[in-house]
Order: structure tokens, then C-alpha cells, then sequence
């Protein structure tokens, strides 16, 4: 009696080894705080970071859009200064780099604009500034080789890659700020569309390849200060039917 009784203690308090084990992936389970019921981890998507950076595909972009800027001068402006990539880079390669004349405007703000963009694809691909400065360089230096007849130049060089990158990284900033929301959700349309117009090349970028280039460069929430300004002018104009004649040496009258 004294034998049966502990060997029925002893197997009271034993767990026996064709035991299962016991479920983990029930639903009570699977709401329930533990380590069994967490979801595997994910990495979250931060601008610039992993699948949010690309080296190759702003250096595509950029040639890309030299391409397609050049085709479009070829037939909407001058075929001449604007004739094939290819030639223009066989004569350019053999030619002494100059100081042009051009307009105020095309030197000081197509020429940036034009670098802008070069900046704006490889820091909306999650480049960060110095290399993209990089970019903006190579790529002025490829339209001062390819995009053009004339010879190149010095002062466009400078213009569109230093100048590009100096008013590129603004213009991408802006857009990133506008891009970010208050609550950490995706962005609304408008958000969207205005920070197209403001850098065409971060609007690009997130149109084509979506989730990936999605992260937003984060300002940390800097203190904004917006001013709207309007003005107005008025301007007088007199007319006679008095003029003076030069032939004459007096006045002609009408």
C-alpha cells in the first residue's frame, strides 16, 4: 500500500513525456502581449536609409533628362545649337572651354534651374548634399560636353553645378517640409502636388518608384516664417500728335 501510494505521488507532480506542447498560435494567444504573439520585426522606411538611397538611378535620371532637353531644343528652339548628344560630344571633347556672354537670365537662373534638378533626382533618390553636389557637377559637365554646339563653358559650369546644388538643396528642403505631416500619416494629395511644383524632381521620383522613395527628409520641426507680399504698379504714358522732325530741324505737325 505504501509502494503504490508514492508511485501515485510521483506521477501527480511528473509531466509525462508524451505530453504536446502546448498551442501557441490560438487567437487568445495571439492577442495576448508575449513574446510568442509579436509580430516579426519590419524595418521601418527612413529617407535616405536602405531601400530609400539609390546611387544609380539619379545618374540615369540625369542623362535621361539631357536627353529628352535636348531632343526638345533640337526641334523646339535651333537644331544647330542643339543638334545630336553625340556629335556635339566628338567636337566638345577636342575644344578649349570658354567664358560665354549669354543673357542675365539664361546665366543666372536657367543655368541654376537647369543644375537644380540634377540635385533634386540624387537627393530625392536619399543621396545625401556632397554627393549630390557630385552629381550636379557631372551633370553640368555632360550638357557643357553633349548638350550643346557651342563650346564649353566655363562660367556655366559653375553656375549650373555650384549654383544648382546652392538652389537645389533649398528647393528639396521645402518640399520635404511640405511633404510632412503633423500626425505622421502619408501625405495628402495637395501635399503632393505642391511639392511637385516647388522640386519636379522629388515629385518625379515619388510618382515612379512609389514606397521606395517614400521617407521624407525630416526637418525636425524648424520654426517657419511665411510672408505674402502684393504690389501693384501704375505707369503713365503721353501720347501727342506733336513730333519732331529731324529732317526739318522743327516740329511736325499731324
Amino acid at each position: 500500500m505504501t509502494l503504490l501510494s508514492g508511485w501515485v505521488l510521483v506521477a501527480s507532480f511528473a509531466t509525462p513525456a508524451w505530453a504536446e506542447d502546448p498551442a501557441l498560435d490560438t487567437p487568445a494567444q495571439k492577442e495576448a502581449p508575449t513574446a510568442f504573439a509579436a509580430a516579426d520585426p519590419r524595418p521601418v522606411l527612413h529617407w535616405g536609409v536602405g531601400e530609400g538611397r539609390s546611387y544609380s538611378i539619379p545618374a540615369a535620371e540625369i542623362a535621361g533628362f539631357e536627353l529628352v532637353l535636348n531632343r526638345f531644343n533640337h526641334y523646339a528652339i535651333d537644331d544647330q545649337v542643339y543638334a545630336s548628344p553625340v556629335s556635339n560630344l566628338r567636337e566638345n571633347l577636342h575644344r578649349k572651354w570658354i567664358v560665354d556672354n549669354d543673357a542675365f537670365a539664361t546665366n543666372q537662373f536657367l543655368h541654376p534651374y537647369q543644375g537644380a534638378m540634377y540635385h533634386g533626382f540624387a537627393r530625392s533618390a536619399g543621396v545625401d548634399f556632397w554627393p549630390s553636389l557630385g552629381y550636379t557637377m557631372a551633370g553640368s559637365l555632360l550638357w557643357e560636353e553633349a548638350g550643346e554646339t557651342t563650346k564649353p563653358s566655363i562660367n556655366d559650369q559653375v553656375a549650373s553645378g555650384i549654383g544648382g546644388s546652392l538652389l537645389g538643396e533649398p528647393l528639396f528642403r521645402i518640399a520635404s517640409l511640405i511633404l510632412e505631416s503633423g500626425d505622421g500619416a502619408e501625405p495628402a494629395r495637395w501635399r503632393e502636388w505642391a511639392a511637385a511644383a516647388i522640386s519636379p524632381a522629388t515629385g518625379l521620383n515619388r510618382l515612379a518608384f512609389g514606397k521606395r522613395f517614400a521617407g521624407v527628409f525630416r526637418s525636425n520641426e524648424p520654426a517657419v516664417f511665411t510672408r505674402i507680399d502684393l504690389g501693384a504698379s501704375l505707369n503713365t504714358h503721353f501720347d501727342s500728335d506733336v513730333n519732331a522732325s529731324a529732317a526739318t530741324g522743327g516740329l511736325a505737325v499731324r
